[in-house]
């Protein structure tokens, strides 16, 4: 009778720990994730703002550009 409890008892332990597993596993995805769209939101900060400070330049370069052009066709 005293191995009959044991080993339920055992593969209750074993249920609790794959439980607990899957449970931890899941909680480490969902951390991951929210890493993962934080990065991203970061990463969309960093280049709205690298454009911001490129355009204007960007612009400018177009311009003279455009005016080589027109003044090599005269």
């Amino acid at each position: 009778m005293l191995f009959a409890v044991t080993l339920h008892r055992q593969k209750h332990d074993e249920f609790m720990n794959k439980t607990e597993q899957q449970q931890e596993a899941t909680r480490f995805s969902f951390d991951y994730f929210k890493f993962l769209l934080h990065q991203e939101d970061t990463i969309d900060r960093m280049l709205e703002r690298k454009i911001n400070q490129l355009e204007p330049r960007l612009e400018e370069l177009i311009n003279e550009k455009i005016n080589e052009r027109l003044r090599s066709k005269d």
